[in-house]
């Protein structure tokens, strides 16, 4: 379940080391597994570690607001958020702003059973399987997983979360095969 996407960071960094901000950079918060979790009310993460170190450096101040992840979406389209963490590029996001070369990249995990470990590789493969899935509803993971969660819908083995936590305890229900993070 490893998987950091950055978005804005690089000009944000370079932008905030040779400017002064003037007013709080707003960053909506979703919990995204390692790289933004939160606990007791402590936000903590990959991208969060990242922010606190820019702040450091740069002086200026993040704030952070709790939110779904479509809505942090929304927010940013909106203009009411500066910088969304954790994205993946698609055509409408590209709309809306930039994104930068990622730290580390890495594509849309399967999580399954140890028990019963899955061999999928390929669209074909995850659509001939016949097992039932679960994907984060608000994440964009980009065109060609967005086909693959049509065809998912389609024949009606998909269900939609609101977080990763939703969708770890689905997995405990013998219904649901595996899950996409």
């Amino acid at each position: 379940m490893y998987r950091v996407f950055w978005i804005l960071f690089l000009l944000l960094a370079s932008h905030l080391a040779h400017s002064a901000c003037s007013r709080e950079i707003l960053v909506p918060f979703s919990e995204l597994g390692v790289d933004q979790w939160q606990r007791e009310g402590v936000r903590a993460g990959l991208s969060i570690e990242y922010l606190e170190e820019v702040s450091r450096r740069s002086g200026c101040r993040f704030a952070y607001t709790d939110v779904p992840r479509a809505r942090a979406w929304l927010m940013f389209a909106r203009g009411e958020a500066d910088v969304v963490l954790g994205a993946v590029r698609s055509a409408r996001r590209n709309e809306a702003g930039s994104f930068y070369s990622q730290h580390i990249e890495e594509g849309v995990s399967l999580v399954s059973l140890k028990a019963h470990p899955l061999h999928l590789k390929s669209r074909e493969a995850i659509l001939a399987s016949g097992l039932a899935f679960s994907f984060v509803r608000g994440h964009d993971y980009g065109p060609r997983t967005a086909e693959l969660i049509s065809a998912l819908m389609a024949r009606g083995s998909l269900a939609l979360v609101r977080d990763p936590k939703a969708m770890l305890r689905m997995r405990r229900l013998p219904v649901f095969s595996s899950s996409w993070l």
